[in-house]
């Protein structure tokens, strides 16, 4: 008889950060390999979902627990990104004579 342990319970996490200064609308995405399915997450903030939702500022934890009670804990930082919107006024315009 053969027993072969499953690989090392490993994550990958990934984040869209939060738009607005003030704002809670980041999210984070744990993704789990290895161990035992199901796996069980819960993120600092007390949600229980691969993706965390309606993230603001500041650092969160995520522990991922597999069927054989293996767990893994990863950390992503949730920082603002300003979305910048770009507007071009122009004033004094001078029309150019093609024939000159």
């Amino acid at each position: 008889m053969t027993i072969t342990a499953p690989e090392a319970l490993n994550t990958t996490i990934s984040k869209v950060p939060f738009r607005c200064s003030g704002s809670a609308n980041g999210t984070a995405t744990v993704v789990a390999s290895g161990g035992t399915s199901p796996y069980v997450y819960v993120w600092s903030n007390g949600q229980q979902n691969s993706t965390a939702t309606a993230l603001g500022p500041g650092l969160y934890s995520v522990t991922v627990t597999d069927s054989h009670n293996c767990t893994i804990t990863n950390q992503i930082n949730q920082n603002y990104q300003p979305v910048y919107d770009a507007q071009v006024f122009l004033s004094n315009i001078a029309a150019v004579d093609e024939a000159e």
